[in-house]
Parts: structure tokens; sequence; C-alpha cells
């Protein structure tokens, strides 16, 4: 009886030993690894962004066979969600909850229980040289159950070596993809993002290229008495939406400006209407609106290698102007085209 006594005795300590043990481990876990990736931004962060490409490469696929995927209604962006089941790792769903396009991407990760705590997912992109730089981390809370504080001890090995698996698969796949763009447009940064509709007063017009700038500009001033007569803000930028191009004889356009809200327009010239919102690449041109046309020739070829359609109207805004900024080399021109 006392050799049981003294089996039981040392047993309760060593439970006693191994929970202190737990107790004295971070409650906090994170886990972070880095990658540089040779290739171009949109290639880098699309890679991520859109989860039906992101399970192509995910590492956990990969090492279990078992785990089936399941995409959500949203693939791209905030709101894109997967789930999954494993007969070795059971089941899980991974939530975007923010999205900053080429910048990072927060997730949320639930594991078992949609009511539990999720663990938190962060991706980060900057752009470093030639190419990008991509931080993968994760941030746990492992609770007072110290079985799971010990398992959170070892969790940075365990799951950084997942992480450098999925994060050099997706080097490889972005460094042998074709190029987005050929050289001579390497100086372009062409993004794919969603806008929204929203109100404006516009006042339509067409001419021959010769006359464009200044009838445009004609069309500004127009704009510009009317709500300062009307005591109205513009919203955003000042815009001009482009119908028609078939230079040199004619050109549909329609200057602008953007609204908060609807009003009701007491001037025959002009009338309101409502933006366009959807899915748009945009790219910035900086210096004379003259030497803009490298950026559309760019915005056409990305639509071209990336499979895109134009749907609508492209359109231009005009961060400042020549009444504004008196050298030409310090015009930035923001230009758009809606696409699917």
């Amino acid at each position: 009886m006392k050799t049981l006594k003294y089996i039981g005795l040392s047993l309760l300590s060593l439970i006693a030993i191994f929970v202190l043990f737990g107790l004295f481990q971070n409650k906090e876990v994170s886990v972070s690894r880095s990658i540089v990736i040779n290739a171009p931004m949109n290639t880098v962060f699309d890679q991520f962004n859109d989860l039906e490409k992101r399970l192509q490469w995910s590492p956990w696929e990969t090492l279990d066979s078992t785990m089936l995927p399941v995409l959500g209604e949203v693939t791209k962006g905030s709101g894109a969600s997967y789930s999954w089941t494993s007969e070795n790792q059971g089941e899980g769903t991974i939530k975007y909850s923010e999205v900053v396009e080429n910048q990072l991407i927060q997730s949320e990760l639930y594991f078992g229980s949609p009511e539990d705590e999720p663990a938190q997912g962060l991706m980060i992109f900057s752009s470093v040289g030639d190419g990008v730089k991509v931080t993968w981390e994760v941030h746990m809370d492992m609770g007072n159950n110290p079985i799971m504080r010990i398992v959170g001890r070892y969790m940075d090995e365990m799951v950084g070596e997942t992480f450098e698996l999925g994060l050099n698969a997706v080097k490889e796949i972005c460094e042998n993809l074709p190029s987005e763009l050929p050289p001579n447009y390497d100086d372009v940064n062409i993004q794919l993002m969603d806008i929204e509709s929203k109100p404006y007063i516009g006042l339509m017009d067409s001419s021959s290229m010769e006359e464009m700038s200044e009838k445009i500009e004609m069309g500004f001033e127009a704009l510009a008495s009317y709500f300062q007569a009307n005591n109205l803000v513009t919203d955003e930028f000042i815009r001009i939406t482009y119908h028609l191009y078939e230079p040199p004889t004619k050109i549909v356009f329609e200057p602008l400006f953007v609204l908060a809200s609807e009003v009701s327009v007491n001037d025959e010239r002009l009338y309101m209407g409502t933006t366009y919102g959807g899915k748009v690449i945009t790219a910035t041109h900086k210096g004379p609106y003259e030497n803009s046309l490298h950026v559309w020739d760019a915005m056409d070829h990305y639509i071209e290698v990336n499979g895109l359609t134009v749907i609508g109207s492209p359109w231009e805004e005009y961060e400042n102007t020549k009444k504004t900024e008196s050298d030409p080399e310090k015009l930035i021109t923001h230009i758009y085209m809606p696409v699917n």
C-alpha cells in the first residue's frame, strides 16, 4: 500500500509540475515569417488576395490529403472566406476581415466552433528593390488551459515551418509567371479595385481634338460657377468621363463634380447623374497631360494579359490642375477603366 501511495503522490506531483509549467508559459503567441519575391506587386498580392489562387499553393492542403476546402460566396478582398474539414485537423474557417490593395490582408481564423475566439492572421506587403517583401503572421490567445499554453510554446516551430513552405511556393509561382507588363511599362503601377457609385453634376459636350482643351476648361468653369452660386462642395477630385474617343475629329466627354448626396439642378446646361460603381483598374500619371498616353497603353495591355473586359466609359480625375499648379511636371492625373 505504501508503494501505491508513493506512486500516487509522485503522479500528483508530476501533474502539479506540469500544470505550473503550463501556466508560466505565455498566453499570447505570435508566429511570423517573411520572404522577398522578385515579381510585380500586383502579381504577388493577387496570389494571397484571390482565395482560388491561394488554395493552389496553401501548405495545409498540400500536407493533408484529407483536407477538403469549400470557398465562400466572396473569394477576393474584404469578406472573402473559405472553410475546411479534415480527418486529421478537424474543421475551421478563414475570413478576410480587412484588405488594403497591395498593402495588407487581415484575417480571422476559426478552429472548430465559430463562437470561439478567432486567431488573427496578417499578411503585410511592401516594395523592396525589384521585388516584394511578404510578411505572414498569426497571433493567438492560448487561454488559461496549461496544455494549450504548452502547445503555444512550440507554435513558432510548428506553424513557422508551414508558413515557410507556403511562402516558398508562392515565390516559385510568381517568379515563373509571365510579367504582367513588358519592361517598357514597368514604371506604371496598375491596381485592381472596387469603387462605390456616387451622385454628380455634369455637363456633356463634344469637340475635335484641337478644340477639346478649351471646351473642357469652359465646362469646368461652368460647373465651378454653379457650385459656388449654390454653396455646393465636390466630394472628390474633379473628373472627366470619355464616352466616345475618335480623334482627331470627334470626342464626346463629360466634365463633372462628384457630390456626397443628391441635389436638385436648376441650370439647363447641367444635370444630375450617378457615377459608375464596381470593379476598375486604375493608374496614376505624373506630368503633362499630353504625356499620359503611355499609361493608357499600359492599362490596355494589363486588361489584355489578365483576361479583363472594359465595360463602360473610362475617366480621369485631376488631383491638381494648370490653374493650381504652374509646373507641368507636378500635375497628377488618376486614370480609371471599369472592367469585369
